[in-house]
């Protein structure tokens, strides 16, 4: 009888931890190498790029700023991110992303509870170069695609503070949300390009003569990924920071048990991966529960299961917080109780006793 039910419950513990701390890897290789026949980085399955240290573009004479990136993203994707600027005042205070074909731009404002955005649909698809275009100035905040015009969104105002931060490539700062394909350039102006500026600009980069854009009073950062080798990347204007190549792949600000409120996403796939993490741990209480009441002398059994069954999962999101590919939430410590819980007053219920009784699983009731 207890043989049997120790047996049942490392099997299913053994699972449980095998789902949740897979692949068990803290350090995997950050996977972003040299182009071999042009400037740029490869980003793979695993990249990372980040600046030394913080830009600030926070001066009141960037009251207007425009953007430019050249990239060639690779495979397919649901939602990526490939560039976000990141203050530990306001983590998700600018990001760009794709979703599905479709080009983003999230904002988040300090003290506010919501990300404000724009986007163009049906733009971005695989292994096509993209050149991207982002002008804002007093009135309004406009959407280039390889020189012209896509969109322009009135009221929607940037500034130089919104480019103040650390630059993270190729991930979320804090999600583990990878982005695959071709960097070749990033500039950053003090200014808003005018649409011949933003035409000439585009030439320029794809004929190679990104560094006459140096002359330009407006230039504030231009990297082009021309070193070829090493682990950084400088700035060819000589006024923001070098970027760098970790050898290992991370979530740069990766929170540890993040609180519910902060992981709530509002669609199906969300509510999926609750109800997943309640059932996964139904079994659990459940074993946990029998195990206690037919081998020990726990007078609780119940309230004991969904106790250890708690403890593990605090344990298995504390150590998710060292593992890049796995996000470390309360939200999970609460579903998992949740379903602990559910298993083990199912397996209080007279009736239920009375079948493991008879099963032999149970002492007699």
């Amino acid at each position: 009888m207890a043989g049997a039910l120790a047996t049942a419950l490392l099997t299913v513990l053994a699972i449980m931890l095998l789902a949740g701390l897979w692949p068990f890897n803290p350090f995997p290789a950050n996977n972003v190498v040299w182009l071999k026949s042009r400037n740029g980085l490869d980003f793979g399955r695993n990249p990372l790029v980040l600046s030394r240290s913080p830009l600030d573009f926070a001066d009141p004479r960037w009251s207007s700023i425009s953007l430019e990136i050249w990239l060639q993203p690779s495979g397919s994707w649901q939602a990526n991110t490939f560039l976000s600027i990141y203050t530990p005042q306001n983590p998700k205070q600018f990001r760009l992303m794709y979703y599905y074909k479709a080009f983003l731009v999230r904002r988040h404002t300090e003290g506010q509870w919501e990300d404000t955005g724009i986007g163009v649909d049906n733009v971005v698809f695989a292994n096509t170069p993209l050149f991207i275009t982002i002008t804002a100035g007093p009135k309004a905040s406009s959407i280039y695609f390889n020189g012209q015009l896509a969109e322009v969104f009135p009221n929607y105002i940037l500034s130089g503070r919104d480019l103040s931060g650390q630059l993270i490539f190729g991930t979320s700062p804090f999600e583990n949300q990878t982005w695959q394909g071709e960097w070749r350039g990033l500039a950053v102006y003090g200014a808003e390009l005018s649409p011949a500026d933003v035409l000439a600009h585009y030439g320029k980069w794809t004929k190679g003569r990104q560094t006459e854009l140096l002359k330009e009073s407006v230039l504030t950062a231009l990297y082009d990924f021309h070193e070829g080798t090493g682990d950084t990347i400088h700035d060819l204007a000589g006024t923001a920071p070098a970027l760098f190549i970790p050898k290992h792949y991370l979530v740069p600000h990766k929170p540890i048990l993040q609180w519910p409120w902060d992981d709530y996403r509002p669609d199906r796939s969300y509510a999926v991966d609750i109800a997943v993490n309640i059932a996964g741990f139904v079994p659990l209480g459940f074993l946990l529960s029998a195990f206690l009441w037919s081998t020990t002398r726990s007078k609780r059994p119940v309230l004991t299961a969904i106790l250890i069954g708690a403890l593990i999962s605090l344990t298995i999101e504390l150590l998710q917080a060292y593992i890049p590919q796995r996000s470390s939430g309360m939200t999970d410590v609460l579903t998992n109780t949740l379903g602990t819980a559910m298993g083990a007053f199912l397996c209080g219920q007279q009736k239920v006793k009375v079948v493991l009784a008879r099963l032999g699983l149970a002492r007699q009731v």
